[in-house]
């Protein structure tokens, strides 16, 4: 595990500190990297999502979509082999 060092205002510290409090599980070890690991983790899923999004905001642009024919051979599929 690596060891980085950051440098938090005392503000910053202490609302990291009600965060760790509120959002950790019980069966989570409550500490400041703990958290720390867990905000890094979900910003890389909010990133994930974002472009994912994207993408289909650009599919859509594009019109590179199923055609009608395409998209209830594919709903047939689903209903006969889930």
């Amino acid at each position: 595990m690596a060891n980085i060092s950051i440098y938090l205002t005392e503000e910053q510290q202490k609302k990291l500190d009600i965060l760790v409090e509120r959002k950790l599980s019980t069966e989570a070890k409550r500490n400041r990297s703990t958290m720390i690991g867990l905000l890094i983790e979900r910003e890389i899923e909010r990133l994930e999502i974002a472009e994912m999004v994207a993408d289909a905001i650009e599919i859509d642009r594009l019109n590179l979509s199923w055609n009608e024919e395409e998209a209830q051979c594919q709903i047939i599929d689903m209903e006969k082999f889930g």
